[in-house]
């Protein structure tokens, strides 16, 4: 094959306009494998190569412009081999182009690490131990324009900046390495600010600002903080009723041993007098007597689970002893506490109409009236003078219906009339 200055004007311009595009590849690839810091013996051999292939062409354009004019720069290299050269380092130049292409797909590159920290929802920032900025994400650079109107200039600004947000007043300052420093923006956003050294390989010393966006969780805090405080008032509040219902009970065990103490004392007194001032019946004495003693066994008892009541039944024996007739119309109800009630009234009623009306006959009503359950007392004996003033037995029961939600009513005039009513259902309630 004839030497490459010997073909025409064409054939040597297209070659050297290939050894040119390829020098440029080559360049190309030099620079970059300096940028992405690829070991050194490779980089020295893309420098030799690309020297190489700008040297030669720059002899092939010289060979072009100059030989067929002046007949110098003559290039007797068959044209063969000058191709084969172009082959060569166009091959080179392919692969490396093609590996750094599959080392990209897996590697970490300085511009994937560069995204990702741009992407990521932490304010970064890293400072050289002059203080200035070295390394800023996207997230950093919008919280300084926000926080003093452009990027921060030193790490000094930004803890000068940040310490007009923090919660904790007292420090105008952050300290260098603080940590978990909660900051509050103007948006209402809240961040906690961290500092950390950071020292390279090469011994350079860096200062990492990190600033995390916790504003959901310092809402879940205050939420928290709360509910914790309402959950103190609510136990505050349910230790005092506990305090009180103690106190109600006992009261209520108290004002219900009164009631029969003085039921029972009365009934004792009123058939000690009637042994005293009547001639009675053997069988009516005996009456008499046993009521008495059940009037001393209570005394004698001193305790509140003890019990005058009994059932209507012996209501009615013990009014027969004191010489009272009983009449009831109507049932006695099913609810425990509404018929302690009731029974509790009678006993009531039977000592004041004989103590102080005199009476022999008494009578009890007991109607259901839209749910509540009402009970009307009267008797034969006389009428009161004037108003009656509840004395220890009338309020010791008043305050026993009133304790089911109920009321009584004392009618003086034109005839005594004692009149209860309990609800039914909050009866039923409280027995629950």
């Amino acid at each position: 094959m004839n030497a490459f200055y010997t073909y025409g004007y064409g054939v040597r311009f297209a070659v050297v306009v290939a050894y040119f595009a390829v020098s440029i590849c080559l360049l190309y690839i030099t620079i970059h494998s300096f940028a992405d810091r690829r070991p050194r013996l490779s980089c020295t051999l893309n420098c030799l190569i690309s020297f190489a292939c700008i040297a030669l062409t720059t002899v092939l354009a010289q060979c072009h412009f100059y030989s067929f004019r002046t007949g110098q720069w003559r290039v007797a290299a068959p044209l063969w081999a000058v191709l084969f050269m172009l082959a060569v380092l166009i091959t080179f130049a392919a692969a490396v182009i093609v590996q750094r292409v599959r080392l990209r797909r897996s590697t970490v590159t300085m511009t994937a690490v560069r995204e990702a920290i741009d992407n990521i929802p932490v304010g970064i920032c890293y400072f050289d131990r002059n203080g200035l900025p070295r390394l800023s994400n996207r997230m950093m650079l919008r919280l300084g324009i926000m926080l003093s109107g452009s990027d921060f200039q030193s790490i000094d600004e930004l803890r000068k900046v940040l310490s007009k947000y923090t919660n904790d007043r007292e420090n105008e300052e952050p300290a260098h390495k603080s940590s978990g420093l909660i900051v509050t923006l103007p948006d209402n956003s809240t961040y906690s600010y961290s500092e950390m050294p950071l020292t390279t390989e090469a011994g350079e010393e860096y200062t990492g600002v990190f600033l995390f966006d916790i504003t959901d969780l310092q809402e879940k805090k205050s939420e928290l903080e709360r509910q914790t405080e309402d959950l103190r008032k609510m136990s505050d509040q349910l230790r005092y009723l506990n305090e009180n219902a103690y106190k109600l009970a006992r009261e209520e065990e108290i004002l219900a041993f009164q009631t029969r103490l003085h039921d029972a004392m009365g009934a004792g007194i009123t058939a000690v007098h009637r042994i005293l001032e009547q001639n009675l019946p053997e069988g009516d004495y005996a009456e008499a007597i046993r009521v008495w003693r059940r009037s001393a066994e209570m005394m004698d008892a001193g305790n509140n689970s003890y019990s005058i009541n009994g059932s209507i039944g012996d209501f009615a024996h013990d009014a027969e002893a004191l010489g009272v007739r009983f009449e009831l119309t109507g049932d006695m109800p099913g609810e425990k506490d509404t018929e302690e009630v009731i029974l509790t009234a009678l006993h009531t009623g039977l000592t004041n109409c004989v103590k102080h009306a005199g009476a022999t006959e008494m009578r009890a009503v007991i109607e259901n009236e839209d749910g509540d359950t009402v009970l009307t007392i009267t008797n034969n004996g006389k009428a009161p003078g004037g108003e009656i003033t509840p004395g220890g037995g009338l309020s010791n029961l008043m305050s026993r219906v009133a304790r089911l939600g109920g009321r009584m009513e004392i009618i003086s005039q034109p005839e005594f009339s004692l009149r209860i009513v309990v609800p039914t259902h909050d009866a039923d309630l409280l027995q629950s």
